[in-house]
């Protein structure tokens, strides 16, 4: 990481996509934060503020901008960040996509999910919006989501269970 950028709010950031004749267009979009390529993490003061007053609400601007630098520390951003040894990619990969299908299906359903349905937009999204959760919701993720708690456990070397809070929702 180089540099990380705070904004007092909310702001706009233009952005290029392909629209459905194959053309591409520039949008203007209102962001929260964002992370780099380059090691940059761009933030909103008034949401970072937020995320930390309400420690338990599952959203989190500081990290989940903070895990796509991660997820992009490797190369592309994915949802695979670099993992201790190259033998946990595999198994990486495959309760990833169990836990990605899992939160896609949930989200077309609009049915309700421990986790943003952000993160069913796509892997480095679901990698970002999990790691909220397991910060956030770590007696929840642990329950609901067991496999990948224990994978987000042993990536970050600890386990929000053990810190001393009220109420680990």
């Amino acid at each position: 990481m180089t540099t990380v950028l705070v904004y007092p709010s909310a702001y706009k950031a233009k952005i290029k996509e392909m629209n459905d004749d194959g053309f591409e267009e520039t949008k203007e979009i209102v962001r929260l934060g964002e992370s780099w390529a380059g090691g940059t993490i761009v933030l909103s003061w008034s949401h970072s503020r937020h995320g930390v007053v309400n420690f338990e609400d599952g959203q989190n601007v500081v990290l989940h901008e903070f895990a796509h630098h991660l997820d992009q520390d490797g190369g592309a951003a994915d949802g695979v960040p670099i993992l201790t040894s190259t033998n946990t990619y595999a198994s990486w990969a495959v309760m990833l996509s169990m836990e990605y299908d899992k939160l896609v299906r949930k989200a077309m359903k609009n049915q309700k999910a421990l986790m943003d349905k952000y993160g069913a937009r796509n892997e480095a999204e679901f990698f970002a919006i999990s790691t909220e959760s397991f910060f956030e919701k770590p007696g929840q993720m642990s329950k609901t989501h067991p496999e990948l708690y224990e994978a987000l456990k042993k990536y970050c070397g600890l386990n929000p269970l053990d810190w001393d809070f009220k109420n680990h929702t």
